[in-house]
């Protein structure tokens, strides 16, 4: 079964607004369609139904039994998915999902090669419009695709929406609409595109901030100031910045005025990378 996984979010978000889907049954479905994006093969799913234990569930799930059994018959009302029940210990319960959009099986596109900027090998794009947002065990998760990705206009609605869904996975909460204001307003207003702001949201997971947004910007304006405009140079800049900071193996020249040389010449570099990419 081939799903675009984009579009099924966008979907969702807007059938669960107008048919007011309890919270829980949301965060139900979007459980199940991370499991099921774990298991698929670019834009190849699991067909048909998929064993997944209780305890692999309740990972993504922060309800308790009851609540997740009365949201599992509420989205099965709903015609979103299907369901066989477990045997105790022998055998786990059995889930199928029912995709909005199901596509072709002829259908060659989608992607290949997993998260293109969590490990920096790449989303090959078949067929233009799928990105997959994966969450690993014991990682971030990350949000990407592989559309052309300019400076963040405040009337792009492709990118609130990839902005919205990165937001609701890494942070765990969908974002208001003036949070996501905020954001797209200080990217275009700093030259940023929506890569580096779902990169910005991923470093802000991992921090627990408790006000996240307010911690994106301030990430987006430390690169701003330090030239950190392309996926590529965040790693590069956080190594930088633990160096200068000592907080990693990697020790300073012990020379204030050296390691602000080689600071800035680290800078210019990225800087001079940006003006041949015209993004700076």
């Amino acid at each position: 079964m081939l799903v675009n996984y984009v579009r099924e979010h966008e979907r969702f978000i807007e059938y669960a607004a107008d048919e007011k889907i309890p919270a829980n049954a949301q965060l139900l479905w979007y459980a199940l369609m991370h499991i099921f994006n774990q298991r698929a093969e670019g834009s190849e799913w699991p067909d048909g139904f998929i064993r997944i234990n209780n305890d692999r569930l309740f990972m993504f799930l922060p309800i308790k039994w009851d609540a997740m059994a009365k949201a599992r018959n509420t989205l099965k009302q709903a015609g979103l998915i299907d369901f066989r029940n477990g045997n105790r210990n022998k055998s786990a319960p059995e889930y199928r999902l029912i995709p909005f959009y199901p596509l072709k099986t002829d259908n060659t596109g989608g992607n290949t090669g997993g998260n293109e900027w969590g490990n920096e090998e790449g989303n090959e794009e078949g067929k233009r419009g799928d990105f997959n947002i994966n969450i690993n065990d014991n990682k971030q998760g990350y949000a990407e695709d592989n559309d052309d990705d300019d400076i963040l206009a405040e009337d792009d609605a492709h990118a609130r929406m990839r902005i919205s869904v990165g937001f609701l996975r890494m942070i765990g909460r969908k974002p208001t609409p003036g949070e996501v204001d905020r954001l797209v307003n200080a990217a275009g207003r700093w030259r940023f595109s929506t890569k580096m702001v779902l990169r910005a949201i991923q470093v802000t997971s991992g921090h627990g901030a408790s006000n996240p947004v307010d911690y994106a910007l301030t990430v987006l304006d430390d690169w701003r100031q330090a030239e950190v405009r392309q996926p590529h140079q965040v790693d590069e800049y956080q190594v930088e910045y633990l160096r200068e900071n000592e907080k990693c193996g990697l020790s300073g020249t012990g020379d204030a005025v050296e390691d602000m040389r080689i600071r800035d010449e680290a800078r210019e570099k990225r800087r001079q990378e940006n003006l041949q990419a015209g993004i700076a």
